[in-house]
């Protein structure tokens, strides 16, 4: 029963959030709000008390590098589909589909079938992917459309977004823990859980946040191509992480989820910066968020049967 009350918890909250806020009980801007919360306080909690207990595996150490390269090869990948496209669909293409949604999407779903067990797979994995959602991927995309102009002095721009980045900080900290197999003081468990604790609601409430009451059809249609092509390459990347990966079958399953997770909301920030659609960018991110939680969901529901 457990099984089938998780994902309807996590549903539940998303659907009560964009009704409330639809009908006003919420004002418009509960959705910044939360976000920051989320970003500033609940996830970096999450990260930092999923590893009280953590023991040196270099299993998961090597899954922050799988994710950077996945990243990469999304890039690469999305640059060659929009080869022979304009420079605007081929930026829109290569800056929006890359990345993944961790954090405040991927993480609260992790932790509910996996534990702290899974949270710490799901955090080493974010912190290859951070560093291009953090400004990796708009760097790159710039010097691939050659705006020399723009991509100019990006490794200080990028090193700028990250220490900016509550989440990446909080990976930061633990770099030395990690390194040396130390073990977090047990006050910061202690301090922190209450807070780590709310992560999965302030992030499914942020989620329910950010839905708009209308949606347009027409413009869905537009952005349709990509967000299919996007799951089809993390339906690929999942079916070799889980077949192939030498990790025991509790890591291949977390990996096989996050490939399949949503598109980082910081792709509407470097699209922006690049003077893109950011309304177009909005909606993509939106979509890619249910689409997202629900293959996830299905997926880990899967699972739990192997």
């Amino acid at each position: 029963m457990d099984l089938f009350w998780r994902p309807i918890s996590l549903f539940s909250i998303i659907l009560l959030t964009s009704y409330f806020k639809r009908h006003g009980i919420f004002p418009e801007e509960s959705g910044t709000v939360i976000t920051k919360v989320a970003l500033n306080f609940t996830i970096p909690a999450t990260i930092l008390c999923s590893f009280q207990d953590y023991s040196s595996n270099m299993h998961f150490a090597s899954t922050a590098l799988l994710f950077l390269t996945f990243t990469l090869l999304s890039l690469g990948l999305f640059s060659l589909l929009y080869l022979k496209s304009g420079e605007d669909l081929r930026m829109f293409a290569m800056m929006n589909t890359t990345g993944y949604n961790i954090g405040s999407v991927a993480l609260p779903l992790i932790r509910c079938f996996y534990g702290d067990s899974g949270v710490i797979v799901a955090c080493m994995a974010d912190l290859g992917n951070s560093v291009m959602v953090n400004g990796g991927t708009y760097a790159l995309t710039c010097s691939l459309l050659n705006r020399k102009s723009d991509s100019r002095g990006f490794l200080r721009d990028l090193i700028k977004h990250l220490i900016c980045s509550p989440p990446f900080v909080a990976y930061l900290i633990l770099l030395p823990f990690l390194a040396f197999k130390w073990h977090l003081p047990a006050i910061v468990n202690t301090f922190l859980s209450p807070v780590a604790d709310a992560n999965s609601f302030v992030c499914m409430a942020m989620v329910g946040f950010s839905m708009e009451g209308r949606l347009d059809w027409a413009e869905i249609r537009k952005i349709a191509p990509l967000l299919v092509q996007r799951f089809c390459f993390g339906a690929i990347t999942a079916v070799c992480t889980y077949c192939f990966l030498p990790f025991d079958q509790m890591t291949r399953q977390v990996l096989a989820l996050l490939c399949i997770s949503p598109i980082s909301g910081l792709v509407i920030v470097n699209t922006r910066r690049y003077g893109g659609d950011i309304a177009r960018s909005g909606l993509l991110v939106t979509a890619s968020i249910f689409a997202g939680m629900v293959g996830m969901l299905i997926l880990a529901s899967l699972f739990q049967f192997f």
